[in-house]
């Protein structure tokens, strides 16, 4: 595969994260001689030409694109959820509220008829 201009070397490293994929997958593809590259000492360098860099952007925007879109149905779908929630909490604290307030109520009413005969009155 050769080199044009329209590219650059990349080490290992940047080459995976310029592509967004794995190390094992860019090992396949030197491989594969679908990348080239070439050995400077120790060190591995990849050439990444544009069209290689745009298609793996475009592959990545697409990808980002689909995962975006599930993810905003999710957060509207669990929005709505704790919408529903929160007016199904108000509405169980009213009737709590009132139940309460009924019990208060009659409390106090069965003290005030207690309380209206002296405990040694009788009859």
């Amino acid at each position: 595969m050769a080199t044009n201009d329209n590219g650059n070397w990349f080490s290992i490293t940047e080459a995976l994260e310029k592509l967004n994929i794995s190390r094992r997958t860019l090992y396949d593809r030197i491989n594969k001689d679908e990348l080239t590259t070439k050995k400077e000492g120790r060190n591995r360098f990849i050439w990444l030409d544009v069209n290689i860099l745009e298609s793996s952007t475009l592959h990545k925007d697409k990808h980002t694109d689909g995962i975006v879109k599930q993810l905003q149905l999710q957060v509207s779908y669990l929005k709505d959820l704790v919408d529903r929630l929160e007016l199904e909490l108000k509405e169980t604290r009213q009737r709590s509220d009132t139940i309460i307030l009924k019990m208060a109520d009659d409390h106090q009413l069965l003290l005030e008829s207690i309380n209206k005969k002296p405990f040694w009155k009788f009859w």
